[in-house]
């Protein structure tokens, strides 16, 4: 078995050593030193050649975000950041998933019991497969969605809604690595007739931020859902990390509905909850989207979209950061294609055009 070493960043002594004790309990990981600023992480990883790092998002001497610019321009790695349950942690967080860190995760201290449990379980999750991914692979050059043999069989399938100007609505899913992909997959949708309903596993402190961003580079009129939002056309609706995203019709509208209730699949928002309320409302006016992520969360409800008569695409592993759930959805035959992530949206704008 060959041991994965990690560097823990962190200006905290107490959190280094918490983080040493939760990653050294898995023999495939093993912590071969703990940095208190960036000046020190250099040097150690200089030194110690470490196959992943644990990042601080606030440190000093120098900021997390200025030292991960620096260290992907000179050193791309796995990086996963170590964030607060803050508005200002949150926004911090996703410009250091922009500049390339691979996962982040939630600085806390659990309590005893299933929930230090889950904790320990999750942290020890994302940093094995984040050392296990090549993050300087390039990304193939992207080509005209127009020559893929299969485009004109999954046009037919589609049958556009007649809700106002609304004629589809684009579901799509996404975990480890998503809120990058998701962002450069809307920043070319053109959505003029058509609504995005997305569920990404994050933390709730954290959706506001991400749906602000979105709304700052894509065309897209986003926003956190909220229980009984009216779906309309050019506006695009993301699932609240405190909540289960799922679509309902009222006469001849369609509406949001959040269910609030225990983690599906371990997961809350689940992709697997909001793709099957998609593929029983919409059905052929749907077209599903699973994106890069760890687990198996999204593979069924996606079967289930095709299944109504919905296009369904699953992320390719080349472009993926973890193929775990786009992967699952290809192994269960419940994608119509697999796509670089660069031809997801030439594809969508062609399919609605």
């Amino acid at each position: 078995m060959t041991i994965k070493k990690v560097v823990v960043v962190d200006d905290s002594k107490s959190m280094c050593q918490f983080l040493t004790r939760i990653i050294d309990t898995d023999p495939s990981l093993q912590v071969v030193g703990c940095a208190n600023d960036p000046h020190e992480a250099r040097a150690m990883i200089k030194a110690l050649a470490p196959d992943v790092i644990t990042l601080d998002v606030e440190m000093p001497k120098m900021d997390g975000i200025t030292f991960l610019a620096n260290l992907m321009r000179l050193h791309p790695m796995p990086v996963v950041m170590i964030s607060s349950l803050t508005a200002a942690g949150a926004k911090v967080t996703l410009e250091a998933l922009r500049l390339g860190a691979l996962d982040f995760l939630v600085k806390r201290h659990p309590g005893k019991g299933d929930a230090y449990d889950k904790y320990v379980f999750d942290i020890v999750q994302r940093i094995k497969f984040a050392s296990r991914t090549d993050v300087r692979r390039p990304v193939a050059v992207g080509r005209s969605a127009s020559r893929l043999p299969e485009f004109l069989g999954w046009r037919k399938k589609l049958r556009p809604l007649s809700v106002g100007k609304l004629k589809y609505v684009l579901a799509i899913g996404a975990s480890t690595g998503g809120p990058v992909a998701v962002q450069k997959v809307l920043e070319t949708c053109d959505t003029k007739n058509t609504a995005v309903v997305l569920s990404q596993h994050m933390p709730s402190h954290f959706t506001a931020a991400f749906a602000g961003r979105l709304n700052k580079f894509s065309d897209i009129q986003f926003a956190e859902a909220k229980n009984g939002d009216l779906i309309e056309a050019g506006r695009g609706y993301l699932a609240p990390g405190d909540a289960h995203l799922t679509i309902a019709r009222t006469g001849n509208d369609l509406h949001c509905r959040l269910r609030h209730g225990p983690p599906i699949n371990g997961h809350q928002p689940c992709v697997d909850t909001m793709f099957e309320s998609v593929a029983s409302v919409v059905g052929r006016g749907a077209i599903g989207v699973l994106l890069t992520g760890m687990g198996t969360d999204g593979a069924a409800g996606l079967g289930l979209l095709r299944q109504s008569g919905g296009v369904t695409f699953a992320q390719d592993e080349h472009t993926s950061a973890v193929w775990g759930m786009p992967g699952s959805a290809v192994k269960a035959d419940a994608t119509d294609g697999v796509l670089p992530l660069q031809d997801i949206a030439p594809t969508f704008n062609e399919l609605v055009s």
